[in-house]
């Protein structure tokens, strides 16, 4: 294990050169000639290299990154143990598809993010690519999951910026110019920004008034309830300020949300990941959502994303009957992430499998059997519980003894065949 002192540079910043030096003015000449303006630089940096919390430009220029990249290198720039783990995938497989095959790191990836996950029960993941495609898996999953249509999201956030994920945010109006009519349904409530409250009134006070004027204002006069698939928030919003709610926030929307059977999302891309102290932000507020969005510093540079998904009563054995597949379908992540960051999350010795009654094999569809890991760049997991229509679960160690053997083997798990017609 590398200590702290051995990765990062003594020497600190340093500048050689006024800001940006001639190389750096050269290439965004460059790049101003070639690349899309969409990319939006807030400043003229250059970056040539990275290690730990140093990034040098390409005139040798040395700074020191406050925000680990974008709040995504966990462990500092090109860590040694990351950049080992990578060079090993490279030269053993690149291209994979989970979509089509089955891969042992994605297994094992898939176990290290069951064994950090809220709740002591089973779970199970889906890969993908990125923060706002995780965003669009969630608004899929919580609409067929529900059979409703609509959302509710709070002026401030940002959700990521693909034609749905875009719909929810609200953080700058720039974001949203020129694009027309975006994903419909979608509505907007106060987030209770405490140091902006109205004069007279407590944090706690005007935090319960914000969720209260959902009830109170939308539910009466625009938006009825029982349309709502979810509702998704950030533990702590990021780009609207870094405001921290008080508690009963989100303890009143988690009510709110139990009382009319809609979702709550929790969107912890920047949250996320022990970046507020614990694995989840929302553990400091008590409260379970139904759905997690993660990213960023989960696999410190590499494009992880981890989406936690707790359906609770809802219609889980018919989630993916029809195997939808909810995002892109490349990446190599699985064994690097396997081998690097995710072997800091808490390992757990017994893994439970799950078993599901086929009493129903038009709806149950084998459950989550088809549930198809496209890249392991955004996980969704999900909560194998008590299903409205029969579906049980058990979380004995059935199995185990085949496990191990093919484990010893270092052979494929072969699924049983199933008898459900998709």
């Amino acid at each position: 294990m590398l200590l702290a002192n051995e990765i990062l540079r003594a020497d600190l910043p340093h500048l050689v050169t006024s800001l940006p030096g001639p190389c750096a003015q050269a290439l965004i000449h460059r790049d101003s000639q070639v690349l899309s303006p969409s990319y939006t630089r807030c400043y003229p940096l250059v970056v040539e290299r990275g290690q730990g919390a140093i990034v040098e430009d390409v005139d040798g220029n040395r700074f020191l990154d406050c925000n680990a990249g974008i709040a995504v290198a966990s462990t500092g720039h090109c860590h040694p143990e990351v950049v080992a783990a990578m060079q090993k995938q490279a030269a053993r497989l690149i291209h994979m598809s989970g979509t089509d095959f089955y891969y042992e790191n994605m297994i094992q990836l898939a176990e290290k993010l069951d064994a950090i996950s809220p709740g002591d029960f089973p779970h199970r993941v889906y890969f993908g690519n990125s923060g706002t495609e995780a965003t669009e898996a969630a608004m899929k999953l919580a609409r067929y999951h529900t059979g409703r249509e609509k959302f509710i999201a709070f002026y401030g956030s940002f959700h990521g910026r693909t034609m749905g994920a875009l719909s929810l945010t609200a953080s700058k109006v720039v974001q949203r110019k020129g694009f027309g009519n975006l994903v419909p349904g979608v509505h907007h409530a106060t987030f209770p920004n405490t140091y902006r409250r109205p004069a007279g009134m407590t944090a706690d006070d005007y935090a319960v008034s914000c969720v209260r004027a959902i009830e109170d204002q939308l539910f009466r006069t625009v938006l009825p309830p029982e349309d709502v698939a979810a509702i998704i928030v950030e533990p702590i919003q990021g780009e609207g300020g870094y405001l921290i709610p008080p508690r009963v926030f989100h303890e009143e929307l988690r009510a709110l949300a139990d009382r009319h059977g809609i979702l709550l999302i929790h969107d912890e891309v920047q949250s996320g990941m022990g970046r507020t102290g614990k694995m989840w932000a929302s553990e400091h507020f008590g409260v379970v959502p139904d759905i997690v969005n993660s990213a960023k510093g989960l696999a410190s540079g590499m494009p992880l994303v981890l989406v936690e998904t707790i359906a609770s009563g809802l219609r889980i054995v018919s989630t993916l009957r029809k195997r939808s597949r909810l995002g892109s379908r490349f990446s190599t992540m699985a064994s690097i992430i396997q081998s690097t960051s995710a072997n800091r999350f808490r390992s757990s010795s017994k893994f439970p499998t799950v078993t599901r009654r086929e009493s129903d094999a038009s709806k149950n569809a084998a459950g989550f059997d088809f549930l198809a890991p496209s890249s392991p760049a955004a996980a969704i997991l999900l909560r194998a519980g008590p299903s409205a229509s029969g579906g049980t679960m058990s979380s004995s160690m059935e199995g185990t003894p085949a496990l191990a053997k093919c484990a010893a083997m270092r052979a494929p798990i072969v699924p049983a065949p199933r008898t459900a017609t998709l």
